[in-house]
């Protein structure tokens, strides 16, 4: 594990330790969160989840030490799967949400149990009950739980320098809601659209769908962003819609102004705006958020992977990730642009 920011690490330098106590299969019995720095907790912490025993541990340094916590309800290690987050809550209290279901068709348990049963499956219509643990205390977060998907595969908080409010939940079938963790309320940004033959399952099979599908930003007022790409009907060679959900305005998502193959970047330009950066059937688009409104597309001749903002730069250079190698790009912004974005 490498940490930025342990208690007695210079901010530019990182830290190395071995976690020789956290073994095991990530998302089967052992998962680990990196909750990162917030204005209460001004050092990355390192909270690790054993399903299968039922324990939690939180680090506060690369070489600190601490004791398992154990977790009050119990889980089937051989029929059960648990999806967890990690994330320090407004208040500043170190928060493990977790949700325990059966497993579905094609999955694992926590034990590593595979499931094997007839292609047709029921539909399940109840809840999968979101545990609240506060690890900072050894307590309970909330006595009622939150009701997550029957399905849930995904959780996926906002981190704010505040801490978090916002969470995103997301079910095998691509359901995908945003949870308010201070009002107990959801918002949900994309509803179940079961097809013959997802290509999601043929196009990204190897990658991770966080980051790829979806992600959060954070605009200059504080804002929320989530951006969400249609799992279903994409894949490396057929762009599909991306959903823009804002904070400010949780009932009315919107569109990006471009469809996407994979969500690739977002980051803040010196005028203070939020810029996203996708790849498309033809190369890599920048658009503006929350409005979605397109900057600029660079044609490039092969599927873009991967993309990185030089941070220093004065032009908005960037590194360009694709199946045949790097490149650099330098975009040629209209004057109009470089004004509105801040550079020069």
């Amino acid at each position: 594990m490498t940490d930025a920011g342990g208690c007695d690490a210079a901010p530019d330098r990182a830290e190395r330790t071995n976690l020789t106590w956290l073994e095991g299969m990530a998302e089967h019995g052992v998962q680990a969160h990196l909750p990162p720095s917030t204005s209460s907790h001004p050092h990355t912490r390192l909270l690790g989840l054993d399903a299968v025993r039922g324990r939690v541990k939180l680090l506060d340094a690369p070489h600190s030490t601490s004791e398992w916590i154990a977790l009050p309800r119990p889980v089937d290690p051989s029929n059960d799967c648990v999806r967890s987050a990690a994330f320090t809550t407004l208040a500043g209290s170190s928060v493990l949400l977790t949700g325990t279901r059966p497993i579905w068709r094609r999955e694992s348990s926590v034990a590593g149990r595979h499931d094997r049963s007839a292609e047709d499956e029921t539909p399940r219509t109840d809840v999968t009950k979101g545990r609240l643990w506060d690890v900072s205390v050894g307590t309970p977060g909330r006595g009622t739980p939150l009701e997550l998907l029957s399905d849930v595969c995904l959780l996926l908080p906002h981190h704010a320098e505040a801490g978090t409010r916002w969470a995103a939940q997301q079910g095998r079938e691509g359901t995908t809601e945003v949870i308010d963790l201070s009002a107990d309320s959801g918002y949900q940004i994309r509803l179940n659209r079961p097809v013959a033959r997802p290509r999601s399952n043929i196009g990204h099979q190897t990658i991770s769908e966080i980051d790829v599908f979806l992600c959060w930003t954070e605009l200059a007022d504080g804002g929320a962003v989530l951006l969400l790409l249609d799992l279903v009907a994409c894949d490396d060679a057929h762009a599909a819609p991306v959903t823009v959900w804002h904070s400010a305005a949780p009932e009315t998502p919107r569109r990006l102004g471009v469809p996407a193959c994979r969500l690739l970047w977002t980051g803040r330009v010196p005028a203070g705006d939020t810029l996203v950066a996708v790849s498309d059937e033809q190369g890599v688009a920048r658009c503006r958020l929350p409005s979605g409104e397109k900057v600029r597309s660079a044609p490039l001749p092969a599927l873009v992977t991967s993309l990185v903002a030089l941070p220093t730069s004065s032009v908005l250079d960037i590194a360009v990730g694709t199946r045949q190698g790097v490149v650099f790009l330098r975009p040629r912004l209209s004057r109009a642009w470089r004004k509105r974005l801040g550079y020069g």
